[in-house]
């Protein structure tokens, strides 16, 4: 896809003008059926499938989710965090979850904080800060297919999908800062935890495609 394309789709996310990411939206699962994710789309340790399919001057970016099993998810699992830009997250298929936490320096704690970040090919490294605070679940929200929903760098938040099925996710980051995600692990966890990122394996990405295909024959239809 060219700049222009990923331009238009910003200011898609940006005016929250879902018909017209519908219509990008389109173009780009006929490309990911076509081979386009092979050699690019990487596990991540929550256990999804990411792509960056661009990257702005400003280092905003156009990304794609894949959740399609639950076998590559790293331990210990540690999927509460925050993020260091904005979400908008357009859902292509499937159903995800969105929970918020309340971060509370009160007793009896129940995580500790890592600083995360990214080494070379995607490693996710995350260093203990001993600190320590109590998390309470404030609200969870249900997205469904077709729907568009917002993270904010304030937010401390985990995500899912629902029922193991398939579900695809087309992200716009936007505004990134200058500070250093935060994810909340186990009290008594090690000071540094290695994740390594491998790219999805070619029989994956190609039982993909195959799904991809079928949605946008049911979408042509």
């Amino acid at each position: 896809m060219t700049e222009n394309f990923y331009n238009e789709l910003k200011s898609d996310f940006k005016q929250k003008d879902i018909g017209k990411i519908k219509e990008k939206v389109f173009q780009l699962l006929n490309e990911f059926s076509d081979g386009y994710l092979r050699g690019k789309l990487r596990i991540h340790p929550l256990g999804f499938f990411f792509c960056r399919l661009h990257e702005f001057s400003n280092k905003e970016t156009i990304r794609i989710h894949v959740w399609l099993d639950k076998d590559t998810i790293h331990k210990p699992l540690m999927d509460i965090h925050n993020h260091f830009y904005n979400i908008s997250s357009f859902i292509i298929t499937g159903t995800v979850s969105n929970t918020l936490f309340k971060v509370l320096k009160t007793e009896p704690y129940s995580h500790s904080v890592y600083i995360g970040s990214y080494g070379d090919n995607e490693k996710r490294v995350l260093k203990s800060q001993k600190e320590f605070y109590k998390l309470e679940e404030d609200e969870t929200h249900i997205i469904n297919e077709g729907e568009l929903y917002e993270i904010k760098k304030s937010e401390v938040h985990k995500g899912d999908t629902i029922n193991n099925t398939l579900s695809i996710s087309l992200v716009y980051t936007a505004e990134p800062g200058n500070s250093t995600p935060l994810v909340f692990g186990p009290i008594n966890g090690l000071d540094e935890y290695e994740y390594s990122s491998h790219f999805v394996d070619l029989n994956k990405i190609m039982d993909l495609e195959k799904k991809i295909k079928c949605l946008t024959i049911v979408r042509k239809s």
